[in-house]
């Protein structure tokens, strides 16, 4: 199997935060953005940055990484 794609999913409270992170140090360009999701890219990579607390994240699968992870 060839991999062809990725994008990856980030998690966060902090949207806004993490799009400026993304965008000043890597320089990622906004493609969409909502006020629980933003896509960016740069070249060929992409990726999304998803309020953790969104209705549509399943129940128990947005809580941030303990020590377990």
């Amino acid at each position: 199997m060839r991999l062809t794609s990725f994008y990856p999913v980030l998690m966060t409270e902090k949207i806004a935060e993490t799009r400026d992170f993304y965008r000043d140090h890597f320089g990622f360009e906004l493609t969409f953005e909502a006020d629980w999701y933003v896509s960016l890219k740069r070249g060929d990579w992409e990726l999304a940055i998803l309020a953790s607390g969104h209705d549509t994240i399943p129940a128990g699968a947005g809580e941030p990484c303990r020590d377990s992870c």
